[in-house]
């Protein structure tokens, strides 16, 4: 469906109902009943309990609120990213998300009430009304949230969890999505590797080195292009480290502009200072330069304080790209609500034209039951947010080189991550290249068919990069690294693009398979080969800088599918975007992608054509099915009334003179219907014809089924369209979804010809 920008908005704005909540105590909503949020009880593995947690343990919490008309935010990333639609490239502001998809105030305001009247402090709604943050404690948080929380001893550690899901009075069940804070337990871990080379035997890379090796030749720098890089704790050596790292003279680059954005309490904590020096010199290295480096640094690595921090990414919209070397099993954050919370600030991101990237880890297809490196580590499992289907993953490689520094080959790095999500989809962009969910999900249980990771670079600690730590140099590895050379990777094509790329990866998607990509076929993760094409352990392979430089920015475009019809029918719509998606279905129908459309007449019939991309594109060369089946529809009004005439699949009444057909053909009127949405009702039944080869369906019926009389020559059909619908459901309680629409069109003169 085409929309411009204005009309989404619009559109999206229609839909938002501001919610009103008026409170009292919290008897009064125990007896109203609670309901689940999405933070599940806590499972921790390896853990003793001790009981439960002190009542007067402080808690920084974080409330998770629901985006308003989800589904229109999702079609709007996608026509962002899909040339020939009309929002094409451009990108929502801070302000039209906030106004258009956000939770109203009035629900941010409600919840923000309610944790105030639970006797929580410092409530804060944060500007994009998705998060609203709070200080209590565990007796504050197991009253607001009818929930438990117990103290355990685990991997030598005292962390606390809740024992039960956290829960929100009935009101609010339609608001809130989860709560984070309520355990210390889920602390994402930053997957890098030291080398054991000492100086002076370093033998990594420095940046020249890297962009030489990822052939950036004469492609522009980034500096054109704001990036982010996301951080916990004391950062003010890491600033320092970065402006020895450019002075040296194995780099000469220039100073970039820092700004370091507080999100949350300031902490002095310096444990993870050397992934902080990693991310900040290997991106803005790989990149050339940047116009503006920001570090988001937070408090801590707990799933609260990322959540929080990636939100601001989100909300602040002021870097184009950003990087996270951090990651944590993602069943983790699927229970305590990190996943849902998350994914909502990064669709934010991504309908901004904003882009992450995130280590896919450093355990191979596996999840660590304790923090480490290494494989194998634990139970497959994939990390998390790289999981996320708004987020850019990036697995590892081993490079190597020639004696003159330039490219040689890469081998998949053994401790690389990757893998099948058990929790999040398989979005759109992955369906050409990756494989099926149905193949992917075999492999393990319960898997929805995310498939990670995207992009893969350099990671091996033997072949890393060289960085300064504290003032001396280190050199370091695994895909902590991997993530900010992508990142400095995407900040040239940015550049190169004024910034009009947005998220990235649906466009990397569209070069897959191209020289765009060093396709690595070598090497291992444990249970993921590397093999020709996308694979789990390095996805569509490593960037050939140059090469994605003029591909992504120019993608190879797909063949125009002729929207001519047969002879004698006059065009009257015409639309060639690719633009079929509806609800049941993660990839363009064919079946229901219209191209055109239009009428034949006389004195006494009508017949219409509709032409679609493919009617052949199903299993053995059949009808593709979306959802439980496919309708077509082409329209027109005259005297007022709208009328049509189309076409179902599979057939619900087969035709017992003709036990071949494939469609059934039929003609009525619509109805507007007093919510404002439109029903076909059916009048008769038509006849019609199928050319599978080309796609194209024609469908006649008597001129007199639509007014009882003869149409006079030369009258006017007007506002002629065409729609595509899948069916969902059962025939009970089924729901027509739409897929495409083109129109309204030029009007068609009864007894014209063309």
């Amino acid at each position: 469906m085409r929309k411009s920008l204005r009309r989404v908005l619009m559109s999206a704005l229609a839909l938002a109902v501001p919610l009103t909540v008026v409170f009292t105590s919290s008897s009064a909503f125990a007896a109203s009943g609670w309901q689940t949020t999405g933070t599940h009880a806590e499972k921790l593995a390896n853990a003793t309990s001790l009981g439960a947690a002190p009542q007067s343990t402080p808690l920084h919490i974080a409330v998770g609120l629901k985006i308003q008309n989800q589904a229109a935010l999702t079609q709007f990333i996608r026509d962002a990213s899909t040339p020939g639609t009309l929002t094409y490239q451009h990108y929502l502001t801070a302000t039209q998300f906030r106004n258009n998809f956000a939770p109203s105030a009035a629900q941010a305001q409600g919840v923000a009430s309610y944790l105030s009247s639970q006797g929580f402090k410092n409530v804060t709604v944060e500007p994009n009304r998705l998060y609203v943050t709070a200080n209590g404690t565990v007796a504050t948080a197991q009253r607001a949230f009818n929930t438990n929380i117990g103290l355990f001893k685990q991997n030598g550690a005292t962390v606390f969890a809740n024992t039960s899901p956290a829960q929100v009075p009935a009101n609010l069940s339609a608001t809130v999505v989860g709560v984070l804070g309520l355990n210390n337990a889920a602390v994402l871990q930053t997957p890098h590797n030291v080398s054991n080379d000492t100086v002076p035997t370093l033998t990594g890379y420095w940046a020249p080195g890297l962009w030489k090796a990822y052939d950036a030749g004469s492609t522009k720098t980034g500096s054109g292009t704001p990036i982010a890089i996301f951080a916990a704790g004391d950062v003010t050596q890491v600033v320092t480290d970065l402006r020895t790292y450019e002075s040296d003279s194995n780099n000469k680059l220039p100073k970039v502009p820092v700004s370091v954005v507080k999100v949350g309490l300031s902490s002095p904590d310096t444990s993870a200072a050397d992934e902080w020096d990693l991310d900040t010199q290997t991106s803005t290295g790989m990149a050339g330069n940047v116009s503006k480096l920001y570090i988001y640094d937070t408090t801590s690595l707990t799933d609260v304080d990322i959540s929080v921090e990636f939100n601001r990414f989100a909300s602040q919209n002021v870097a184009r790209a950003g990087s996270a070397s951090f990651g944590e099993c993602e069943y983790s954050a699927y229970l305590d609500g990190f996943m849902v919370m998350n994914d909502q600030a990064m669709s934010e991101a991504a309908a901004q034209g904003q882009t992450v990237f995130a280590s896919a880890g450093d355990t191979g297809g596996f999840c660590a039951v304790a923090p480490t490196n290494g494989v194998p580590a634990g139970v497959p499992d994939v990390s998390y947010p790289a999981s996320s289907p708004y987020i850019t993953s990036v697995g590892g490689t081993t490079l190597l080189t020639n004696a003159d520094g330039t490219y040689n080959n890469e081998l998949a790095w053994a401790a690389g991550g990757g893998g099948p999500s058990y929790f999040e989809y398989e979005p759109y962009w992955e369906e050409s290249a990756t494989p099926p969910t149905s193949t992917s999900c075999a492999q393990v249980v319960a898997c929805l068919g995310r498939n990670v990771p995207d992009v893969a670079m350099d990671s091996d600690p033997n072949s890393g990069a060289i960085v300064y730590v504290g003032g001396g140099q280190e050199q370091i590895g695994g895909t902590s690294l991997g993530s900010p050379l992508s990142l400095g990777v995407w900040a040239r094509l940015e550049t190169a693009a004024r910034n009009k790329l947005g998220f990235a990866a649906p466009r990397l998607y569209d070069v897959a398979g191209t020289a765009a990509f060093h396709d690595v076929t070598l090497g291992d993760t444990g249970p993921y080969p590397a093999t020709p094409g996308w694979d789990y352990a390095t996805g569509l392979g490593s960037f050939d800088i140059a090469q994605a430089a003029k591909l992504v920015l120019n993608p190879p475009q797909p063949p125009v599918v002729p929207t001519t019809l047969p002879s004698g029918y006059c065009v009257t719509v015409t639309d060639n975007t690719g633009d079929a998606h509806p609800l049941a279905s993660t990839d363009n129908v064919d079946s229901l992608d219209v191209r055109s459309a239009g009428f034949q007449s006389n004195a006494t019939n009508i017949s219409v054509a509709l032409r679609v991309k493919s009617l052949s594109d199903g299993p053995g060369g059949t009808t593709e099915l979306a959802g439980d089946g496919d309708y077509w529809y082409v329209r027109f009004t005259y005297n007022g009334t709208p009328y049509w005439l189309g076409a179902q699949y599979p057939v619900s009444q087969p035709d017992p003179s003709n036990p071949t057909s494939l469609l059934q053909f039929s003609y009525g009127h619509i109805e507007t219907l007093p919510t404002g949405g439109e029903q076909y009702t059916s009048d008769g039944t038509a006849t019609g014809t199928v050319d599978a080869t080309d796609g194209v369906i024609t469908i006649t019926a008597p001129l007199s089924a639509f007014t009882g009389t003869a149409f006079k020559a030369k009258t006017a059909l007007a506002q002629t369209g065409v729609a595509t619908f899948e069916y969902v459901g059962t025939p009970a309680g089924g729901l027509l979804e739409q897929a495409d629409s083109a129109g309204p069109g030029q009007s068609h003169k009864v007894g014209s010809h063309c």
